[in-house]
């Protein structure tokens, strides 16, 4: 429901793009180690000091166990990213655009962050040409 919403409301034209990336299986089980370990510290802690652990922190031990099996049964993991271009005839027509989209995706309850300066990769990532934009380490 949430993707029609985003895909179909509002008046501005706008074109909506996800890229998926997969994630090697080792940095995924260094992931799933690193929150496990800060998952068990932060209950150790407030156990010892007299302080309950919510649900959801539970619920995030949950998920990352339910991670950890995936990865032990041969799932792999994929990074995203979702990108929107908002597009105006005029500088005017854009900010309305942009500020319809971003009140018709909050309605479907999906947060919108600006580029701030990255507006370039965002746009070549949206390209068909199997760019991303994930950020890479240098070798």
């Amino acid at each position: 429901m949430w993707m029609d919403m985003l895909l179909l409301g509002g008046e501005c034209t706008r074109t909506v793009t996800v890229v998926f990336e997969p994630v090697s299986p080792s940095q995924s089980a260094r992931s799933v180690d690193e929150a496990s370990v800060a998952l068990e510290s932060a209950e150790s802690t407030k156990s010892k000091h007299g302080f309950r652990v919510r649900a959801s922190e539970r619920r995030l031990r949950e998920e990352v166990e339910r991670r950890e099996h995936e990865l032990v049964a041969g799932y792999g993991e994929l990074a995203y990213c979702g990108l929107v271009t908002v597009t105006g005839r005029t500088v005017d027509d854009l900010d309305d655009a942009a500020a319809d989209f971003e009140q018709t995706a909050t309605r479907a309850g999906v947060q919108l962050r600006p580029l701030d300066g990255r507006h370039a990769a965002g746009w070549v990532a949206s390209l068909p040409i199997g760019r991303t934009v994930a950020e890479r380490s240098a070798r």
